[in-house]
């Protein structure tokens, strides 16, 4: 059975789907450093090209990413951990 976020992802990946991948419209790059948090389970099988051209930093890495994906359960979630995650994000970078 699938969970909640689980379930979240996969419509947002299907609802209108224009056949660019989702890691295009993300905006995630070859050779880019990123921090997951939270993630399915099945993230990697929902995004496989992440495993192939990117850097998966460690969530404790000192080393700033270009891109965090965060997975909130609710706002006050993600509220309560923007600031850490800020910390770690380059200047130009995405949460």
């Amino acid at each position: 059975m699938l969970k909640l976020k689980e379930l979240i992802l996969l419509y947002i990946m299907n609802s209108g789907y224009s056949k660019t991948p989702l890691i295009k419209k993300l905006g995630i790059k070859e050779n880019y450093l990123i921090k997951l948090f939270n993630c399915p389970d099945n993230y990697f099988n929902l995004l496989p090209e992440l495993q192939n051209n990117l850097n998966i930093l460690e969530s404790d890495s000192e080393k700033p990413a270009h891109f965090i994906h965060y997975f909130a359960i609710d706002k006050l979630q993600f509220l309560k951990s923007i600031h850490d995650l800020k910390n770690q994000i380059r200047q130009d970078g995405m949460i």
